[in-house]
C-alpha cells in the first residue's frame, strides 16, 4: 500500500490556479516544500495556456473565480487530457454541480491547513 505514487514528488508537476494571491501563494509554497514542481496561474485564461504548453500531472484550482469556475476549467483541460487529475478548492462549492460533473474532481473545502492540503493531493494521485 503506497501513501504516494511510485514517482518521487519532485517528478510530479502541479498547476495551482487561484485568483486570491494569498491562497495561491500558500498552496504553491506548501506543495513546493513537499517537493512538487509547481506552476502558478492567477486566472483560468493563464491556466489554460500553461495547461497547453506544460501539461501538469495535477490541476489544483479554486472553484469560485471570475470568468470561469474551477470546474469549467477542469472540464476544458480534460478535453485534451482526459486523464488529468483535478483537485478543486472551495469554500462554498456547489456540491451538486461537482457531483454531476463528468470530470469528477476531488474537493478540498476551505479553510484547510498544510497537512489537509497534502493529504488531498496524495489522495488525488493514489486514487487515479
Amino acid at each position: 500500500e503506497h501513501s504516494f505514487p511510485t514517482r518521487r514528488s519532485s517528478d510530479l508537476k502541479v498547476l495551482v490556479v487561484d485568483d486570491e494571491a494569498g491562497v495561491l501563494g500558500f498552496v504553491s509554497q506548501a506543495l513546493r516544500e513537499a517537493g512538487f514542481s509547481v506552476r502558478e496561474a492567477a486566472d483560468p485564461g493563464a491556466a489554460l495556456r500553461l495547461l497547453e504548453s506544460e501539461p501538469p500531472d495535477l490541476l489544483v484550482t479554486d472553484f469560485s473565480m471570475p470568468a470561469m469556475t474551477g470546474l469549467e476549467l477542469a472540464e476544458r483541460a480534460r478535453i485534451n487530457r482526459p486523464d488529468l487529475r483535478v483537485l478543486i478548492i472551495s469554500g462554498w462549492a456547489d456540491a451538486e454541480a461537482l457531483e454531476k460533473s463528468a470530470a469528477r474532481p476531488r474537493l478540498l473545502r476551505k479553510p484547510f491547513d498544510e497537512r489537509t492540503l497534502l493529504e488531498a493531493v496524495r489522495a488525488a494521485f493514489v486514487s487515479s
